[in-house]
């Protein structure tokens, strides 16, 4: 079933990338619960209405899309449908943990508490600790049946599809009560007059009512909320009341004089029966309200036990916070040490060569020195020998000279990179060298492997920033490469290059590898967040990353990835950094700031 689609969008807010994201679907399938009044149900001319559909109509004029209206009938198919991609969005729904898997729910636009309903007859059960060891139905659609297991374990749920199947158990004495929104609840006895049931008392719980999107259209869930965002408080009560208010209708029916008179004399009657009536229920009130009384009573002192145990919970949240906060920064520490020792095995690796050539030079020449010494000592000395000895004793100096000066260079340049690592130090420096010193600290680890990573950056590309901390976001970016994303893979490129535009620097990070799955990818800057838990990943590469980059950088940071197909990272940073602040300089981790050089 599809509605008119809609002629342009009227929310100014929306960005370009949502403006695009709407134009490439323009038309998205809504399902549609088909008895689940006033919310939502079918006409009897058959089509969808509702308070949810009011909303639906109002937000698909504001977005300017068009939503093709799917009925189905059973709150267990409106969940599978949308589970298997059927249908985009539901119309009306709320949250549980199982839903979490293949739904996200926008912010709720309805909200009705849930109440309990008996027997009239019954005894009120003003809480739910009044059904304790009894049986109580409870609604699936709302998410209830889920969390009142967990919250009231002594209490026996009996889950129920819909309200009046809840109602069906109640009148057959096979449940104690039924645990349902109030605003569907109430509507549907009005509707099926049913009398003999009452609301008895109220839960903790909330039926809250959003917009359902299947999880892999992540992008449509802030549109929905801009666009709920501009409907007013007025206009929402106009769709409420719109649905929940009941009319009546009277028709007026003109008797003979006979039949008035005697329809009087029966009025009469009547009111005296009536009378005696009214004093018996009286007095029942009377008894109900000293009852009412106490229940409040209990309920105050439940509610100061309650407020005590707020307390005592929030005191305990807010150290566990501060311990969670001491054992990041601790591990930040340990992350630290680990990256200077793969600096320190890096300095190692790239001195071994020059020194390596020093040593057999200076061998070579001590040989012929002794064999020049020998020889003049037993008069043996030609002029052959002697300008052979010069040749071999010139061309050992220059490769011992050639060699120190390399070494002294690597050193200089170590022990730079070293310091800056080690600190927030502001200074002017070359991108592509800093670049190509990480990849030189690296190389230890690098070796030994069939990847390899290649620079495009300009030798002029000058910045003047903090290059420690841009040198552990990309030895992070390298090691995370390395550990995840080229795992198990027999090849593989990194390519990391630079482009400046105006006053900021893009510097891409691309590599080829395995790619980061969709579940994961709105989670890889969360602290302690990893895939290879146990086996030696502290979840904290990606965070520092992020916050390195946005905070004493002064830059932003996004990732695009295709599983299978590599991921990039794009950070955008300002050619000459922003002075650090209290805030940036904690966003450091660690790093002592030192003046600018």
């Amino acid at each position: 079933m599809a509605t008119p689609l809609a002629a342009a969008p009227e929310l100014a807010s929306l960005s370009a990338a949502q403006r695009g994201w709407l134009a490439a679907h323009p038309v998205i399938r809504v399902g549609v619960d088909t008895a689940r009044a006033p919310i939502e149900s079918l006409g009897e001319d058959g089509k969808p209405h509702g308070i949810a559909l009011e909303f639906v109509h109002r937000v698909e004029q504001l977005l300017g899309v068009r939503f093709e209206l799917v009925p189905i009938a059973g709150a267990a198919n409106v969940v599978n449908q949308l589970d298997q991609h059927q249908v985009d969005m539901l119309s009306a729904i709320s949250q549980t943990d199982s839903r979490q898997r293949f739904m996200t729910l926008t912010e709720p636009y309805l909200t009705s508490p849930i109440v309990i309903f008996t027997a009239a007859s019954a005894p009120p059960a003003p809480t739910l600790s009044h059904l304790n060891g009894k049986k109580v139905a409870a609604s699936t659609r709302a998410g209830v049946a889920e969390v009142m297991p967990r919250d009231w374990p002594t209490i026996v749920p009996v889950q129920a599809e819909s309200f009046k199947v809840a109602l069906d158990l109640l009148h057959r004495d096979e449940v104690s009560a039924v645990v349902a929104p109030l605003l569907t609840g109430t509507h549907q006895l009005a509707a099926l007059g049913a009398n003999d049931i009452r609301v008895s008392g109220e839960t903790e719980y909330s039926y809250q009512v959003g917009f359902g999107v299947r999880s892999d259209w992540s992008e449509l869930v802030p549109i929905l909320n801009q666009a709920l965002a501009t409907i007013s408080k007025s206009e929402r009560e106009s769709f409420r009341q719109k649905w929940t208010v009941v009319r009546f209708d009277h028709e007026i029916d003109y008797r003979p004089l006979g039949a008035l008179v005697l329809a009087i004399v029966i009025a009469m009657a009547f009111i005296l029966q009536l009378r005696v009536m009214v004093k018996r229920r009286t007095a029942e009130l009377q008894q109900e309200v000293v009852v009412r009384r106490a229940r409040e009573a209990e309920i105050q002192q439940l509610n100061a036990a309650l407020e005590l145990r707020v307390e005592q919970r929030t005191a305990e949240l807010r150290q566990a916070n501060e311990d969670l906060r001491v054992a990041a920064d601790q591990l930040v520490q340990t992350e630290k040490v680990a990256s200077l020792g793969r600096l320190v095995a890096g300095i190692a690796h790239e001195l071994n060569t020059p020194l390596g050539s020093t040593l057999t030079a200076s061998t070579t020449l001590k040989a012929h020195l002794a064999s020049f010494g020998q020889a003049a000592l037993d008069g043996k000395l030609k002029r052959s020998s002697v300008e052979d000895f010069v040749t071999q004793s010139g061309l050992a100096c220059e490769i011992i000279e050639r060699n120190a000066h390399r070494a002294a260079g690597l050193i200089d340049n170590f022990k730079e990179l070293a310091v800056d690592q080690a600190s927030a130090r502001r200074r002017q420096f070359p991108l592509r060298r800093t670049v190509e010193e990480v990849i030189a600290s690296s190389h230890n680890t690098w070796k030994a492997t069939p990847y390899r990573i290649e620079v495009d950056i300009e030798d002029s590309l000058q910045m003047d920033s903090f290059p420690g901390p841009l040198a552990q976001v990309l030895g992070n970016l390298l090691e995370n490469t390395l550990v995840h994303g080229f795992a198990g893979k027999p090849s593989g490129r990194v390519r990391i290059s630079a482009r400046q535009q105006d006053d900021r620097v893009d510097i891409q990070y691309v590599d080829d590898g395995a790619g980061i799955a969709p579940e994961h990818r709105g989670k890889i800057y969360d602290p302690f967040f990893t895939t290879r838990m146990g086996q030696g990943g502290s979840g904290l590469g990606l965070y520092i990353v992020q916050t390195m980059v946005t905070g004493v950088l002064g830059g932003h940071i996004a990732v695009h990835s295709t599983p299978g197909h590599g991921v990039t990272f794009q950070i955008v940073l300002p050619r000459s950094a922003p002075d650090l602040t209290d805030s940036t300089v904690a966003s450091a981790h660690g790093m002592a700031p030192l003046p600018a050089t």
